[in-house]
């Protein structure tokens, strides 16, 4: 079982999942797929907002900022690149308990089609599931918005991330696999 996500205020199933804090990470990890590092378990909301609010913004670019720039050694990010508000690519971020944790853009292309693009969790919330939650609750956008095929030109170390959900390389040559 995932963690489930509500998107845009409206649950896609449960908007709640029980979050390890102590106890048997084999049974939880059976039974969950995730990790558990703690016995108590405690009610964790995840929300997945499309950002337009100052502080969301602001978190948004601080999670990009970090995970895909910083800690890969690169520099050169731009908030104000102007892919970023160019019309039909749509922001959002995930929340945790109102916590922002993770981000990823939504680029609608042509009729039917869409790009996911710059997905990113905060390193201290890796491996937990919110990865995973956030892109099942991205696909949930992408049928509603009437998007028929998505695809990804993902970072070499996060392919695996990708093929787990069921992604498959379809251009393995370019820097960034494309993945459909």
């Amino acid at each position: 079982m995932l963690p489930q996500v509500s998107t845009l205020g409206r649950s896609l199933a449960s908007s709640r999942y029980l979050r390890p804090d102590i106890g048997n990470r084999a049974e939880y990890v059976a039974r969950f797929g995730i990790v558990a590092t703690k016995k108590v378990c405690r009610p964790v909301a995840l929300e997945l907002v499309k950002v337009v609010r100052d502080d969301h913004w602001r978190a948004y670019h601080h999670i990009r900022r970090n995970v895909l720039y910083e800690l890969r050694g690169r520099d050169g990010y731009g908030e104000k690149h102007p892919d970023e508000y160019r019309r039909g690519h749509i922001p959002f971020l995930l929340l945790e308990s109102g916590n922002p944790v993770g981000t990823v853009r939504f680029d609608l292309e042509s009729e039917g089609h869409a790009v996911v693009r710059l997905v990113a969790v905060l390193p201290a919330r890796q491996r937990r599931g919110l990865g995973r939650a956030m892109m099942a609750a991205l696909e949930n956008v992408a049928i509603e918005k009437g998007v028929r095929r998505l695809k990804v030109h993902a970072a070499p170390d996060a392919v695996p991330f990708y093929e787990k959900l069921g992604w498959t390389i379809i251009d393995a040559a370019a820097d960034h696999p494309l993945m459909m």
